[in-house]
């Protein structure tokens, strides 16, 4: 072979690396010390400066944590707020009635007097991140307890943010990064005037359904847009008629161009929560017993709502939220297990073990600090085992129907040891509470799903773990069903009436009654079994597990010195990055990494409502009327591959000049498993190309005021 070829082959062989898909969750202050260099090297046109600073503006101040659960971005120089569909779900159903069915029609504001107030939404910018480690872990005594470390770990926190934020507008937080190794001050901006401007219908932003959630290829128009309000001089302010819409430091350009294979991407948000740095342990505990059995209660939960939701349009939107909620982490739990065990991940743990242990037979010094964190890791996780195990059922399977989640709030009002007047708050807080939870309620789907679980519950957990109602109903000569039909009807928590007469005004026979509640007697027994069984070994599980995956991160880091370590996302500021790509999930198959509003129309079955197209949709695509946002065709979706979880729905995908290009709403079904263990042929996660997004507020709804408010450019990088 000639050198020249040689030389050839060699530079493709580089440029294919350094243009792999990227794993990492990174801190966006750190940029310019750790990623700077290979971002620019994968397309990056900006500088680290143009994406974190608390000098000037830049792409962080138009990132917001969005409710604390999502992301959103700001798209206008008057706050308006891009994020996805499902992200403001719940306040278009609040908005929602059988007579104006906002999830099925959609929502558009002509103007901002149409806009819709949302109590409680509230939006979080990030101004300014701080490393205070130091001030943190200062003169920690070596032998202090997990508790007390706990304790005076968050006294210091709650120090230093009322420090750097007196006489500031800001408010603040600590977290600590790399299992407490590592602690970061954020200081940030909440705002709390947060309202609905446009939503497509669930057909455009729900197309698909559960059928195609965590799925690609996806066709889904998943967004939604709302406005950031502020009082005159721009600063936070509870709702009000006199504010005003927000002017941002930094609201993103919206690009147009298109995208190509091989793009640049940045996903910028607020992901939620990984667990890179697991024990095999621990994973094996997840695929083989946490993940299997959370699965297997949710799917006769499913059922049953699917089928109470198809029985009527007042239970479809009083249980659209709730059904969402409950199928999103089931899909994404069999994915999760489906990609753990096909990578071989238990194996790759004890493998990453076996190499620690073996390095530390190399090092005396460390041995010494680090030989007992395996022990400790394993010892724990068989212990916690049972008790884990009982708290998943508790959680899901207990807490799964609403009339038991409902039953703490009752419960706590009975056992108040406080003042009248604290008493009477807690009533006043619990009878504000009823509305909006009977709004959504079902007595019949609750008693379904409420016996459904329950039978779980008493199938599955050790005999030592049932509550004394339980053994009576396994042992009733009516049978399980029918006991637990019984106990349902005889409560009076699906009786509104009843509870708002007990939390306004309660009379002794109300009260009496109450005590006598069979679900509340439930309620209280699991919450004994829960108490002296379950909690202690869990706390126990906790503290243990903090110092022990605190020493064992600490040791992987000294000893892959030549690894770059990201700490794993707990809903703080992360930047990830990689480019437009494609993927092959299985012998024979590639994903392309566009798809198209021809798709949909494909994919479009009017007798599902996961695949219905709305006529207005179709004459559009029919005629060919796409307006600048495509041609022949309109992209709808992307994948790209960069690393996301939980809480980057609704973060922007950024190209390599900055600009919006996509909003994030997914990940691949092969890829779920990357909060544990990241494939960077699998791993990608899913955008609406913002051109379809764009089509959809100006063709399709007719809201191309909107766009007024927007910088729209055309050029690509």
């Amino acid at each position: 072979m000639k050198l020249k070829s040689i030389f050839i082959l060699s530079l493709s062989f580089m440029l294919y690396t350094s243009l792999q898909a990227k794993e990492g969750m990174w801190l966006p202050h750190l940029l310019a010390e750790l990623n700077e260099e290979e971002m620019r090297e994968m397309g990056l046109q900006l500088t680290a400066e143009d994406i974190y600073s608390i000098n000037q503006s830049s792409l962080k101040d138009g990132i917001v944590s969005f409710g604390g659960f999502c992301t959103g971005e700001v798209i206008s120089s008057k706050g308006l707020v891009l994020t996805n569909h499902h992200c403001g779900y719940r306040q278009i159903q609040s908005h929602s009635s059988v007579e104006n069915d906002l999830l099925k029609n959609g929502f558009w504001a002509m103007s901002t007097n149409d806009e819709l107030a949302n109590p409680g939404l509230f939006v979080t910018f990030i101004k300014e991140i701080h490393d205070v480690t130091e001030e943190m872990l200062a003169n920690l005594p070596a032998d202090l307890s997990e508790v007390e470390r706990e304790r005076l770990i968050s006294e210091r926190a709650k120090n230093l943010v009322a420090d750097r934020t007196h006489g500031n507008s800001y408010d603040g937080f600590v977290r600590s990064i790399y299992e407490g190794n590592e602690y970061l001050l954020f200081l940030t901006q909440r705002y709390s005037d947060i309202r609905l401007v446009g939503a497509p219908p669930s057909s455009i932003g729900k197309f698909g359904g559960d059928t195609d959630n965590w799925m690609w290829p996806r066709h889904t128009g998943d967004f939604a847009i709302f406005r950031i309000y502020a009082d005159k001089n721009g600063d936070p302010a509870p709702y009000s008629e006199d504010n005003v819409p927000y002017e941002p430091e930094f609201h993103f350009k919206l690009n147009i161009g298109g995208v190509k294979d091989g793009d640049f991407t940045m996903v910028y948000g607020f992901p939620g929560r990984t667990e890179q740095y697991l024990s095999s342990w621990a994973v094996e505990e997840l695929v083989e017993t946490t993940n299997p059995h959370r699965i297997a209660i949710r799917d006769r939960k499913l059922d049953i709502i699917n089928e109470r939701m198809r029985s009527s349009d007042e239970i479809r939107i009083k249980y659209a939220g709730k059904q969402a909620g409950t199928a999103n982490a089931w899909k994404k739990w069999q994915g999760e297990n489906k990609g753990l065990y096909r990578l071989n991940a238990i194996n790759k743990k004890q493998q990453l073990e076996a190499d620690f242990l073996a390095w530390l037979d190399q090092h005396p010094t460390k041995k010494e600090k680090y030989g007992e964190v395996l022990p400790r890791l394993k010892k724990m996780q068989k212990d916690a085992a049972k008790a884990n195990f009982v708290n998943i059922y508790i959680n899901e399977a207990i807490y799964g129907s609403d009339i038991m989640k409902l039953s703490r709030s009752i419960k706590s009002i009975l056992q108040s040891e406080g003042s009248h007047e604290e008493v009477a708050d807690l009533k006043g807080r619990v009878n504000a509470y009823l509305p909006s939870y009977f709004k959504d309620y079902d007595t019949e789907t609750d008693r379904q799903i409420f016996v459904a679980l329950s039978k779980q519950y008493i199938n599955n957990v050790p005999e030592e773990f049932l509550p004394t109602t339980f053994s009576q109903v396994k042992n009733s000569k009516k049978g399980v069903d029918a006991a637990l039909h019984d106990l349902f009807d005889k409560s009076a928590l699906a009786d509104q009436e009843f509870l708002n007469r007990f939390t306004s005004s309660s009379t002794k026979d109300d009260l009496k009654r109450l005590k006598k509640d069979p679900i509340l007697v439930l309620g209280d027994e699991i919450i004994r079994i829960y108490e002296r069984e379950v909690s202690p070994k869990i706390q126990t599980f906790n503290q243990e597990r903090s110092e022990a995956y605190r020493l064992w991160v600490a040791g992987l880091r000294e000893m892959q010195t030549d690894k770059r370590f990201f700490p794993d996302a707990n809903s703080t500021l992360r930047l990830t990055y990689g480019m437009v790509e494609s993927s092959k999930p299985k012998d024979g198959v590639q994903y392309l990494t566009t798809t198209h509003l021809s798709g949909v129309m494909t994919k479009e079955d009017p007798t599902n409502d996961e695949f219905v197209v709305p006529k207005r949709l179709r004459e559009l695509y029919e005629a060919k009327d796409f307006g600048p946002y495509g041609d022949d065709d309109l992209a709808v979706c992307f994948i790209s591959s960069n690393h996301t979880t939980g809480g980057n729905s609704g973060s922007p995908v950024i190209n390599a000049k900055g600009e919006l290009i996509g909003t994030n709403f997914d990940r691949n079904w092969e890829g779920t498993m990357s909060d544990i263990m990241f494939d960077p042929d699998q791993c990608r996660n899913i955008a609406i190309d913002i051109r379809y997004t764009l089509f959809i507020v100006d063709k399709f709804a007719g809201a191309s005021h909107l766009l007024d408010e927007m910088t729209i450019v055309t050029e690509r990088p």
